[in-house]
């Protein structure tokens, strides 16, 4: 009886939390409000320490993007927010301390793969049929190698390949 007492007050108290959580927000005038628990989640899953997450959120205010949070996954906003940071570290000679540097080569990882996890840069084969004539193929046999070969001849019953050419084993011959 008393655990069910102590979880409907967890519960409520939650929900109020929730609730009441939406009137603190991140961004500006104009802007699409985030609440800052929102905000904080991404940075966390991103790898910032609240510090890090704060300087980003003073620098997502002062951006012109609709949704602040938009800076952990659009580029664009993200490249505005470095291209503040770096001109306020500048700005007060500060741009080359070790913790500075730190911080910028962090988000510049952070940016990098975002771009890297675009889709145009996770171009594999989606189905056989975009498997043309002549395309070199690389097939990874399990606990044996890697072979590469070509592709000779391709029929909606079957694939001609060339004799495979080992790349790389895991035996020593």
């Amino acid at each position: 009886m008393i655990f069910l007492l102590i979880t409907i007050a967890v519960i409520a108290f939650v929900a109020i939390s929730i609730k009441t959580s939406g009137s603190k927000t991140v961004g500006g005038s104009g802007k699409t409000s985030v609440s800052w628990l929102q905000f904080q989640s991404k940075g966390r899953d991103s790898g910032f320490n609240i510090k890090e997450i704060k300087l980003l959120q003073d620098l997502a205010k002062r951006s012109s993007a609709q949704n602040p949070a938009a800076l952990f996954w659009s580029q664009n906003t993200m490249d505005t927010c470095i291209k503040d940071l770096v001109t306020d570290l500048r700005a007060k000679k500060i741009l080359n301390l070790p913790e500075n540097q730190d911080f910028l080569s962090r988000l510049f990882e952070f940016r990098k793969k975002m771009e890297l996890e675009k889709p145009r840069y996770k171009n594999g084969i989606t189905g056989s049929r975009e498997i043309s004539t002549l395309q070199t193929v690389q097939v990874v046999v399990q606990d044996y190698g890697i072979f590469y070969s070509k592709v000779l001849a391709v029929n909606s019953l079957f694939y001609k390949f060339a004799a495979p050419r080992l790349f790389y084993t895991k035996i020593k011959f």
